[in-house]
């Protein structure tokens, strides 16, 4: 799935492919069905409209050092409209090709343990 978003006429994919996976865990749900309700939110959440649109930019314009940045949103499972009082964590890989939705964590806590230390993070309240 593929949708574009644009900030002041900066375009930037929003993406998922075969690749995106669902931790276990959370509600029983199929696997798409998550997936899609992240993309979903991702694409209508327009406070990060200007972040995801800048970097990208500065990914194709070679002013970011490395190929990808990782980027963790964390938000209310109910925000993304799912049945689950448990907090939804999106990895997202960052480059010059857009936003892709790597993996989809269903989790209790704010901020997911056991990620590297260049990940940066976003937490909705």
């Amino acid at each position: 799935m593929t949708r574009m978003i644009e900030y002041e006429g900066i375009p930037c994919n929003v993406y998922t492919t075969s690749e995106t996976t669902v931790a276990p865990g959370g509600p029983d749900l199929p696997k798409e069905t998550v997936i899609y309700a992240a993309w979903r939110w991702l694409g209508h959440c327009n406070v990060l409209f200007h972040p995801l649109t800048a970097l990208c930019l500065a990914f194709r314009r070679g002013l970011v050092r490395g190929h990808t940045q990782q980027i963790e949103a964390s938000l209310a499972a109910r925000a993304a409209h799912l049945p689950s009082d448990d907090r939804l964590h999106l990895l997202l890989v960052l480059s010059c090709e857009g936003v892709w939705i790597k993996q989809v964590v269903f989790s209790p806590r704010t901020l997911l343990a056991g990620l590297p230390g260049r990940v940066r993070r976003v937490v909705f309240h």
